[in-house]
């Protein structure tokens, strides 16, 4: 109730503020800059602070179960259009990426995305899975780590690793994501598994046999998903080291991984520290540098943290020391808060869709959401 009071007493004070001070937008008073490039591929200086719309059929191929932000979603759902502001921290990391692709045979480079909340890691991420796509390469996108910690939706004792603990409905959940992600490329022959893997007296995986059937393992036997993720992790990194593939590896919410606890109970009700979970382990040893052609992308959040420590968005102080160590050494790419070009051309967007109904808000807008993206969205949509 109270919350509901302070917000309508916000609007009602905009509304004062911004009749006596300024006459309504008549249609046709702003001018979005778009460009027509949709390849992150092909994003350069040029395109900077303009939107580029989200090509469609990638929200099925590339991000059907997860990755795109809740609140792009939200706005994307509210505009019928899926507007991305090309950035130059994108731009950056493209660049980056084309430069590691010329190379062959050294170790696989990590480039870490970080930055305070709201300001669009998640949207640089997604840029860079576009670009990884259009240029044919293995997918291993795990979209919001956080949520295997926080939400679980089964725990169990690991029957491979002693004392860990499996998540197998998340681990098939996530191969299926996998497999929605790299359709086509799961189809080419030359993806085979390199050893055999046995999961009980009973069943096993031969040697040689294409890997989406390893993948299709996990999903269909869902007791064994945890340890298919794993031994897929391990294939990946051979196949690509051999050649066979280039591989674009992203996390988004590294950070959890190194958490003090999360919300996974096995069945004596103890709680398990995310070291405990065999996925981590798994994540851990695929972000390593021991395998070639390939890049990893990890993203920072203070979000993916306990609340006791989001108090700064440096990767130290959210990695923490042994987080910090395990990726080390990385190239940072920091996601800053939107420059004035950045910002005027995003309410131009949002008067475009007649979400803003005078001209002169902006100032205050820049005020009190201090131009940081997912703030300004809040504001101008009086959530």
């Amino acid at each position: 109730m109270a919350l509901n009071a302070v917000r309508q007493l916000r609007q009602l004070s905009i509304v004062r503020y911004l009749s006596a001070a300024a006459p309504e937008l008549k249609h046709g008073d702003v001018q979005v800059r778009r460009t027509q490039e949709t390849k992150a591929s092909n994003h350069s200086k040029a395109d900077l602070y303009k939107f580029y719309t989200l090509p469609e059929h990638l929200k099925s191929e590339l991000f059907e179960l997860g990755g795109i932000p809740k609140v792009f979603k939200e706005q994307s759902q509210i505009f019928n259009e899926a507007a991305i502001l090309v950035r130059s921290c994108m731009v950056e990391l493209v660049g980056y990426l084309k430069q590691v692709d010329k190379l062959e045979g050294v170790p696989s480079p990590r480039f870490v995305v970080y930055g305070e909340g709201g300001v669009g890691k998640s949207l640089t991420l997604m840029h860079a899975l576009q670009y990884a796509q259009e240029n044919g390469q293995l997918i291993v996108h795990i979209p919001w780590a956080l949520k295997w910690f926080a939400y679980p939706k089964e725990v169990s004792l690991s029957t491979t690793k002693e004392g860990m603990v499996d998540l197998n409905i998340d681990a098939a959940m996530w191969l299926r994501h996998f497999q929605l992600q790299n359709k086509k490329l799961l189809e080419d022959p030359k993806l085979t598994t390199s050893r055999e893997y046995v999961w009980s007296p009973r069943e096993k995986s031969e040697v040689n046999i294409p890997l989406r059937e390893l993948v299709e393992h996990g999903i269909s036997r869902v007791k064994y998903a945890s340890d298919v993720v794993d031994a897929l992790f391990q294939e990946v990194k051979i196949l690509s080291t051999q050649g066979v593939c280039r591989t674009f590896v992203c996390v988004d919410g590294y950070n959890c991984f190194f958490t003090e606890s999360s919300n996974c109970r096995p069945e004596d009700k103890s709680k398990v520290p995310p070291s405990r979970v065999t996925l981590t382990q798994s994540v851990l040893n695929l972000v390593q540098s021991d395998w070639s052609n390939g890049s990893i992308v990890l993203g920072l959040s203070p979000r993916a943290n306990l609340p006791n420590r989001r108090a700064s968005h440096l990767p130290l102080y959210i990695l923490k020391k042994e987080g910090f160590e395990s990726i080390d050494p990385f190239v940072p790419i920091h996601v800053p808060e939107l420059n004035s070009e950045e910002f005027h051309n995003l309410l131009n967007l949002y008067e475009d869709k007649k979400w803003l109904q005078f001209k002169h808000a902006r100032e205050e807008i820049a005020f009190v959401t201090k131009q940081v993206a997912q703030k300004v969205y809040e504001y101008c949509s009086y959530k």
